[in-house]
């Protein structure tokens, strides 16, 4: 009787874990570079006192530009709305879908725009993704919940 109960408590305890890895793998993760390189197509800029991180990322032919912003969840702005921050670990990256913002295309961003509208899209700092780090198995890494804007000429 003893292990049966320790072994419902067991499940218990771990459950939850399980089901917020696995809503953890729904998730997109969007990598931006935080220090901004000359000659890139990918400018970081964050605002005063943290109340928005935002990432520009132009198109030279045709004339298009993408805008990945972060509101903290403190800022009370209602037409952004809140948004989450978290900590994800390293295995639930490898089982999710990581892209690498240097490498996405307009049209790839505008897909993005889209997804974004019924789940949540999340950034992570490409720095902090390609330290070595990244390699320890229970890592976490610092994920900003993340608004995408696909914009080009009218």
């Amino acid at each position: 009787m003893k292990s049966i109960l320790i072994l419902l408590l067991v499940i218990f305890l771990v459950n939850p874990i399980i089901v917020q890895s696995q809503e953890m793998q729904n998730h997109v993760y969007i990598l931006i570079p935080k220090i901004n390189e000359v000659g890139s197509k990918i400018t970081f800029l964050e605002h005063k006192r943290g109340i928005l991180m935002s990432a520009y990322i132009t198109f030279d032919f045709p004339n298009y530009t993408v805008i990945v912003s972060h509101m903290p969840p403190w800022v009370d702005y209602p037409s952004e709305g809140n948004r989450e921050q978290m900590e994800v670990y390293t295995k639930d990256l490898f089982n999710s879908k990581v892209l690498l913002a240097n490498k996405l295309t307009f049209r790839q961003w505008w897909e993005l725009e889209q997804i974004g509208l019924k789940q949540k899209i999340f950034m992570i700092f490409q720095e902090e993704y390609l330290s070595k780090d990244r390699f320890v198995l229970n890592h976490k890494f610092k994920a900003f919940e993340v608004r995408v804007t696909a914009d080009g000429p009218i």
